[in-house]
């Protein structure tokens, strides 16, 4: 059952950001950018708030939510009835800058990037791989 409700979300690094939750997913929209952050350190700034929203959550999806592959990623940890946070990459004022900062820290431009426990697992099939060999089940059992 999916709930239509929104509620501010206290630090989550976004400042006006609302939460909408359906029975497992956190999904996180930006409705503007954060206050006092100039172009100058926006790019360490939002590395912060990565690093931040990977510490404050178990589970963390970089994703879009056009992607079918960001669908499947998250088809896994419903599977795995696992909570998980969200960040709708297209959704956001941040989109193109986090993806951008994603990239500067793993290596990777593609979405989804999963995290578990702050930990960097990959996108699809590298979760789907990590699932199959039972490495995803032991990271999420350390949440």
């Amino acid at each position: 059952t999916t709930s239509t409700s929104s509620r501010p979300v206290p630090n989550c690094g976004y400042p006006l950001a609302r939460q909408c939750r359906s029975r497992r997913a956190m999904t996180h929209h930006v409705v503007a950018r954060a206050e006092g952050s100039s172009e100058g350190d926006s790019a360490s700034t939002i590395e912060d708030k990565i690093r931040s929203l990977n510490a404050s959550h178990g589970v963390v999806i970089y994703s879009k939510s056009w992607c079918p592959f960001c669908s499947q990623a998250k088809q896994v940890f419903d599977g795995l009835d696992q909570e998980y946070f969200a960040l709708e990459l297209d959704e956001i004022e941040e989109g193109a800058d986090v993806q951008d900062a994603l990239m500067g820290m793993t290596g990777v431009r593609t979405v989804p990037q999963v995290f578990v426990g702050g930990e960097f697992v990959g996108g699809c099939d590298d979760t789907k791989a990590a699932l199959a060999g039972g490495t995803l089940q032991k990271l999420v059992s350390k949440l």
